[in-house]
């Protein structure tokens, strides 16, 4: 979304909406208000067809919404990386267009454009620097470096690339991850602990491969365990 305060009303911005190559973002008119003597209005750049949203404002159909999207369907259609960014590019490419339009000077980097960039580069780079971030010990220095907070925090937020180290961690351990329902599992029940030898005292262990399946330890200085059914992060059927 992109907010341009008080851009005079015109009726060739429709159009520059409407040329946009992706073909389906809409101009919403939000206000009029008098600033002097001219008429001035919000408009909202959006790929959300308005004539879909109820006047309480919900939104009708099913469509994505953000990054962590990707992988899902929606209408019978899954989001591909390739297609989220292309729908971001053609954000950008409306703004510019408006700011032309408007003439609006360029009073520096385009808010969307840096986190255009940022979401390219942000997967490739995590998984570049994932050898040099997970050689523990680290530094001081690096830990409260900015590149490392932000490569944590994408770890943390980005699902495709969490499958992804949980992945190489557990290959690391020489586990086949086909011989277990899905990665989760697999990562949780293989832990080990250089201090317990026995996962019923290892706090850490929070998943332990039983006779019947899977189960979550109970730390009652026996070996009992809850049995469950389904992954706890994925919901996959064990």
């Amino acid at each position: 979304m992109q907010m341009i305060p008080g851009l005079p009303f015109s009726n060739e911005l429709r159009p520059v909406i409407s040329s946009d190559p992706s073909n389906f973002f809409h101009l919403e008119k939000r206000q009029n208000r008098p600033y002097g003597k001219r008429d001035m209005f919000e408009c909202r750049i959006t790929k959300y067809n308005p004539k879909f949203r109820k006047p309480t404002g919900e939104y009708t159909r099913d469509e994505w919404t953000a990054y962590c999207d990707i992988g899902r369907v929606f209408d019978g259609v899954q989001l591909t990386r390739e297609e989220y960014l292309r729908v971001e590019d053609a954000y950008v490419a409306a703004a510019r267009r408006l700011r032309v339009s408007a003439s609006v000077g360029n009073a520096g980097a385009c808010p969307a454009t840096t986190e255009r960039r940022k979401l390219k580069m942000e997967c490739e780079c995590y998984r570049e620097l994932y050898e040099r971030f997970t050689s523990l010990p680290l530094s001081s220095e690096v830990w409260n470096s900015e590149e490392f907070n932000s490569w944590h925090t994408h770890g943390l937020e980005c699902k495709s690339c969490s499958h992804w180290d949980l992945l190489n961690q557990v290959r690391s351990r020489g586990i086949d991850v086909a011989t277990y329902p899905c990665v989760h599992v697999a990562y949780h029940s293989t832990h080990t602990c250089s201090m317990h030898s026995d996962p019923w005292e290892c706090p850490d262990m929070i998943l332990v491969r039983t006779h019947k399946g899977f189960g979550i330890p109970i730390r009652d200085g026996g070996s009992s365990f809850i049995q469950i059914e389904f992954c706890p992060w994925c919901g996959i059927d064990l």
